[in-house]
């Protein structure tokens, strides 16, 4: 025991050697003075299967406790880049909510002088953001918890005197000194600290109190001299607020320590966080999170609260807000479900940067809801060509998608090979087939590091094929025609742009590559839709790849919205059937593991104003695969794929109309596929022609009228 206290000794100096030559440089923030806000706009930074929850934020960065994995973990998020990492050890055990001031990130957490060796009882650990290390604030015995940071100054309810009674202690990384904030008997929590103030609830027999400090001077005040029912204070300023249920009604109270007298109480069912004018709360009926004006009196809607919400929590610190968010859940879908494992982490900013404005989109056609297509793979596959096309025809379908690889028409710059494309594009129009070109692969010429799935490092040359592209084949064209092309392919997937880190940057290099393709596009034919790259959905959230609507977000936030004319996007049904509510089965933990995903993406284009667009679904479908693992584990049977495939079209003709387009279904075969690639197993017909099950059950709903004609 000996050794270990002069372990503790020697890291306790250490821990403040470290910080002193970093606390001079943060001055405390002021507190936020109210200005006009209108309607958030909220989007996601941490999105992945498990629940995230108790999130902190200060300006530019959010933390929160996230149990994606086995054990929990405190994780970040740059909100500037998007880029999101761990704070938290391997091997550690956080518990519960963190808080953020600047650089400092302060939580609960079991973690030990090393991994290996946990305190029984968990320690308040103090990060910094900037050098990347962290410390064990208070190595005593005892339980620490409910740590909040302002500035330099950390408070927390600490059990070190009593494992049952709770006593305020403060850390001053400035002079790297320990302290209680009151030597009261009483049971002390729930402390909240702005600048040197600090305020905690006070809990004695005949009931509770709340209690503030300047913890420099060290004067105690009572602001509730009449013992009641008192919940979470929080201050910011001179300004304090608690939740009081003295009389059976939730009220939020409020107090005034300049003046110190109380200020008039507000109606609310829990306070959740407060920086200088602004209240977050959570509204009477317990439907909302409100964002409260206090100097106007002003309210604005922030995130809906399902009845059964487990929690409900909120930060607000920097001009921004955070929350725990419950669209992605199963309560979003099920109101009555007992099970909560997929909460996220939304945010949205007081006053967030201007989005980047264009010219409002053409929008040259508008499909039916829905109208039908195959992706067709019969480039340089001239034997199949009309086979396949004859076939998707004879299934009522009237649109084709094919890739068209812009290294083997631009083989140098400016000089182009058009033969298979006029093939592919002609023997389509015979047919009466409209044809979507989706336009990736880039030249070595144009990408010298030889990777062909990354953008070009000129876009104007992308641009350039583009216009050379439609323009040969615009309306009235003697070659063909073609309807619509698709800029790129899932650009949220590393993959699919050079292997480079997916992140909020990225995403606005390729809103970049697609303004450069709409104006080239609609430069040669204005009757031409450009289609925004088809996002997957991943579920998974990461630099080599991001969910689709976190980088809808973002697309949106860069200025999209003036560069495409429908959405693409893709709608993997997994294995379970397309009218499956999301988040249903526990097998499939996230709501883009659901083909009904696409209502959420396109409550994000309702949301920036985008409602008149619509969503084309360019690859959608199930496979049967028993062979690779990666896709086996969601495997359907054939017969199952062609029922889904036309239950799935006639769902979106009956809920999805008007905002639904045309839809293309995954996939017809590549006559040189095997039975080892993973796309071998989504095709409708073999390699060799021979219809499968899933082809005649299309061929059978257009007959019978259940696929009826557009």
């Amino acid at each position: 025991m000996q050794r270990r206290t002069g372990a503790w000794t020697r890291r306790a100096l250490l821990l403040g050697l470290l910080l002193a030559s970093l606390v001079l440089a943060l001055p405390v923030r002021p507190a936020v003075r109210a200005q006009t806000t209108s309607a958030l706009l909220p989007y996601p930074v941490a999105i992945a299967p498990g629940n995230q929850r108790w999130p902190a934020v200060d300006g530019d960065f959010v933390v929160w406790f996230d149990e994606m994995e086995e054990r929990p973990a405190i994780r970040a998020n740059d909100l500037r880049s998007g880029a999101e990492f761990r704070l938290s050890r391997e091997g550690s055990l956080p518990v519960g909510p963190p808080a953020i001031s600047g650089s400092f990130v302060v939580w609960a957490d079991h973690r030990g002088e090393t991994p290996t060796t946990p305190f029984p009882e968990p320690h308040i650990n103090l990060y910094d953001l900037r050098t990347h290390r962290d410390y064990i604030l208070s190595p005593v015995e005892g339980r620490q918890v409910e740590p909040r940071i302002s500035g330099t100054l950390v408070v927390w309810t600490d059990y070190r005197e009593h494992p049952q009674r709770g006593r305020i202690y403060a850390y001053d990384l400035e002079t790297r000194r320990e302290f209680p904030l009151s030597d009261s008997p009483a049971a002390q929590s729930q402390p909240d600290i702005s600048g040197t103030i600090a305020v905690w609830r006070e809990e004695s027999a005949d009931g509770a109190r709340i209690m503030a400090t300047d913890v420099r001077a060290g004067t105690v005040s009572v602001l509730t001299p009449q013992p009641g029912t008192y919940e979470r204070p929080l201050v910011s300023g001179t300004r304090v607020v608690w939740l009081d249920t003295t009389g059976g009604a939730p009220r939020i109270a409020q107090y005034d320590l300049g003046a110190s007298s109380p200020l008039p109480s507000l109606a609310g069912r829990r306070v959740l966080a407060l920086d200088g004018d602004r209240l977050l709360l959570q509204d009477v009926a317990g439907e909302g999170i409100v964002l409260h004006d206090l100097s106007s009196g002003a309210e604005t809607p922030v995130a809906r609260v399902p009845a059964r919400a487990p929690e409900v929590w909120a930060s607000l610190g920097g001009g921004t807000l955070a929350w725990t968010d419950y669209r992605n859940s199963e309560l979003h879908w099920n109101p009555q479900a007992e099970r909560v494992s997929n909460t996220d982490i939304f945010v949205a900013r007081l006053q967030p940067p201007p989005i980047p404005s264009g010219p409002r989109p053409n929008l040259p056609y508008r499909a039916a809801s829905p109208e039908y297509g195959m992706n067709l793979f019969v480039w340089r596959a001239p034997d199949v060509t009309n086979a396949h096309l004859r076939r998707l025809t004879a299934a009522g379908f009237t649109w084709q998608k094919t890739r068209i690889p812009w290294a083997e028409v631009e083989t140098r710059k400016g000089q182009f090979n058009w033969e298979e494309t006029d093939r592919v594009i002609r023997a389509s129009n015979d047919l009466g087939v409209k044809v979507i070109a989706r336009v990736d692969v880039a030249p070595a010429w144009a990408r010298p590091d030889g990777n062909p799935h990354g953008p070009p490092l000129n876009f104007d040359d992308y641009g350039d094929f583009i216009y050379a592209l439609v323009n040969r084949y615009r309306t009235d064209s003697p070659y063909g025609r073609l309807h619509a092309i698709e800029v790129w392919n899932e650009p949220n997937l590393h993959k699919e742009w050079g292997n480079l880190p997916v992140n909020r940057q990225q995403a606005a290099e390729y809103v970049r590559l697609l303004q450069v393709a709409y104006q080239a596009a609609k430069r040669a034919d204005p009757n031409v839709t450009v289609v925004s790259g088809s996002l997957s959905p991943t579920g998974w959230n990461d630099d080599t790849a991001r969910p689709d609507d976190v980088y809808l977000h973002w697309m949106y936030q860069a200025g999209a919205a003036a560069w495409f004319d429908a959405l693409g996007v893709h709608g993997a049904g997994y294995g379970s059937p397309p009218e499956t509510v999301p988040m249903s089965l526990a097998r499939y933990p996230h709501p883009s593991f659901y083909f009904r995903r696409a209502e959420q993406l396109r409550e994000i284009m309702v949301q920036y104003g985008d409602a008149d667009k619509q969503i084309w679904m360019m690859e959608f479908g199930w496979t049967t695969d028993p062979i690779n693992p990666a896709y086996a584990w969601y495997r359907v049977s054939e017969e199952q794929k062609g029922e889904y495939l036309v239950r799935a079209y006639r769902m979106a003709r009956e809920q999805w109309a008007p905002w639904i387009g045309v839809m293309v279904l995954w996939t017809m075969p590549d006559p040189r596929w095997t039975s080892q690639q993973e796309e071998y197993w989504w095709a409708i017909l073999d390699p060799d022609g021979t219809e499968r099950e899933s082809y005649r059950r299309l061929l059978e709903a257009h007959q019978n009228g259940l696929l009826p004609q557009p």
